[in-house]
C-alpha cells in the first residue's frame, strides 16, 4: 500500500515543517496560541442513571401523550375526494410534528400520510398563480414531500411569474405564503432554475418587509430565525427549542402536541447531557491537557456535530463513539500540524500505514 493512496496528513506542509525550512531545526512549534475551551468541566455536573432514562422515556404521561398524538396523525387521514382544507390540515399538522422534533416517534404513519398525499395525484399548483390562491399550503406540500423523496416537480412554481417574466406583486402581500415558499425553495436540486428564482425573490422580499411591515411580534421572531437558518439546514435539537416557542403562540396548535414536545424535549435533553458526562469523563481520563498541550480541546463541538447527524435517543452508543473518534482524529490532526517534526510525521505516516496494511477494515 502506497502512503500516495492514503487520505493522510501532510507533514510536508505542517507549520513544523515550514519551521524547520526556514530556521534549520527541530524544534517543536510552540502552541501557546491555541484557545482552550470555554465549556470547562461543566457537564461533569450532569450525571444521570441511563436505566433510569430510559424508564423515563416510557413513563406514563409521556406514553399517554405519544399515542395522542399518534391519534391525530391516523385520524386525519387522506383519501380521494377530500377538500383542499382537510389535506392543508393535515400537512399541517405533519409539519409542527417534524418541527418540534417528536417526528421520530412517528416515521411510519407519517411516511403513510405523505404516501397518500402524494398518490392523490392533484396538481397542487392548480390555482398557485391566481391572487388569493392557498400559496402557504401548496408550497408546505411541495417540502414536506420533497423532504420524504418523492419525486415532485416544481415547474408549477413557474405560474407565479407574470407575463413579463416578473414575479406577481400580490406574492409579496401574502408574508405567511411567502415565508413558506421560502422554505420550500431550499428543496432545489442542482439545475432547478426555477427554485433558485424563487428562493431569491422570496429571500429579498421577506427582508424588506421584515420587521417594519410585520405587526406580530411571534410572526416576526419565525421570519427572523428562518432568513438566518432556515428549517430545512438547521440543526434538529435547535429547531426543535425554537419551535416550541413559535409553535405556542400558533392559533391552530394542539395543546397535546405542544405538551408532548416539551416534555419530549427535556427527556431527550438529559440523555445527551449523559452522554456529554460519559465523554467529559472519558477525556479527562486521557488528560490531554497535559499529554497533548498542543491540541485542541473540541469535545463539545465535536458532540455537537454527531449530534446534528442523528439526535434520537436509539443511536447513544453512535454519538458517545463518533465523538471519540472526531477527538481522536482531531488530536492526530494537531500533532501533524502543531508540533510534530518532520521526522516524526514521517515516521508516524508509516506507523499509520502498517496498521490500515493489517487492518484493511478500517480504511
Amino acid at each position: 500500500m502506497s502512503s500516495s493512496s492514503l487520505p493522510l496528513p501532510s507533514a510536508a506542509n505542517s507549520p513544523a515543517t515550514q519551521t524547520q525550512a526556514t530556521a534549520g531545526t527541530v524544534d517543536h512549534v510552540s502552541s501557546a496560541s491555541l484557545p482552550r475551551t470555554v465549556w470547562g468541566n461543566g457537564f461533569l455536573d450532569h450525571r444521570f442513571d441511563y436505566a433510569s432514562l430510559q424508564a423515563n422515556h416510557k413513563q406514563p404521561k409521556h406514553e399517554v401523550l405519544k399515542q395522542e398524538v399518534r391519534k391525530m396523525v391516523i385520524d386525519y387521514d387522506v383519501k380521494s375526494g377530500d377538500s383542499e382544507s382537510h389535506i392543508a390540515d393535515k400537512l399541517r399538522l405533519i409539519d409542527a410534528v417534524q418541527r418540534l422534533g417528536v417526528g421520530y416517534h412517528f416515521e411510519k404513519e407519517i411516511g403513510e400520510v405523505l404516501e397518500r398525499v402524494d398518490d392523490l395525484g392533484d396538481d397542487l399548483f392548480s390555482n398557485i398563480g391566481d391572487k388569493g390562491s392557498d400559496l402557504y399550503h401548496a408550497a408546505l406540500r411541495f417540502r414536506l414531500l420533497r423532504q420524504q423523496g418523492f419525486p415532485v416537480s416544481p415547474d408549477g412554481f413557474r405560474k407565479l411569474k407574470g407575463s413579463e417574466g416578473k414575479f406577481k406583486e400580490w406574492l409579496a402581500k401574502d408574508e405567511k405564503g411567502l415565508l413558506s415558499l421560502y422554505e420550500a425553495a431550499h428543496m432545489a436540486f442542482n439545475g432547478e432554475d426555477i427554485l433558485d428564482e424563487v428562493l431569491s425573490f422570496a429571500t429579498k422580499t421577506l427582508e424588506s418587509i421584515f420587521p417594519n411591515k410585520i405587526t406580530n411580534p411571534s410572526f416576526q421572531k419565525q421570519i427572523d430565525f428562518a432568513l438566518r437558518v432556515p428549517a430545512w439546514k438547521c440543526v434538529p435539537r435547535s429547531l426543535a427549542r425554537h419551535s416550541i416557542d413559535f409553535y405556542s403562540t400558533d392559533s391552530f396548535h394542539h395543546e397535546k402536541l405542544l405538551a408532548f414536545a416539551k416534555l419530549d424535549f427535556n427527556i431527550v435533553q438529559k440523555f445527551h447531557q449523559q452522554e456529554l458526562y460519559e465523554v467529559s469523563n472519558w477525556w479527562r481520563s486521557i488528560d490531554v491537557a497535559t499529554k497533548f498541550p498542543y491540541a485542541r480541546d473540541r469535545l463539545m463541538e465535536s458532540y455537537y456535530c454527531v449530534n446534528s447527524m442523528y439526535f434520537e435517543p436509539k443511536y447513544r452508543s453512535g454519538r458517545i463513539i463518533a465523538t471519540k473518534i472526531f477527538l481522536m482524529l482531531a488530536i492526530l490532526d494537531d500533532t501533524y500540524d502543531n508540533f510534530a517534526t518532520y521526522e516524526e510525521a514521517h515516521a508516524l505516516t508509516e506507523a499509520i500505514e502498517r496498521f490500515l496494511l493489517h487492518n484493511p477494515y478500517m480504511c
